[in-house]
């Protein structure tokens, strides 16, 4: 599974769209996107679990250590990518 969140200048609770997770399966990162031509990312930056943000695989919900800002400096927009695998069964 792929979510895409907008950053919406707090630290969570983010919702995601599946629930029981399998541990250890997700991949979060930031994508700073240009703010005129949404299709082409500026930045991005890889995040750690435990060091930037914590999962909870049951309830698949996000809590960041810093607050995810919606845009940033230069008034791009934020985005959270998460990339995960779901129990199925």
């Amino acid at each position: 599974m792929q979510d895409e969140l907008q950053g919406d200048g707090t630290s969570g609770l983010y919702k995601l769209t599946q629930q029981n997770i399998i541990a250890n399966s997700d991949r979060l990162r930031i994508e700073v996107r240009d703010r005129f031509d949404t299709g082409t990312v500026v930045e991005t930056r890889t995040l750690s679990r435990y060091i930037d943000y914590d999962i909870d695989y049951a309830n698949g919900t996000l809590f960041f250590k810093q607050p995810v800002m919606s845009r940033d400096a230069s008034f791009n927009p934020q985005f959270i990518i998460v990339d995960y695998e779901v129990d199925s069964a």
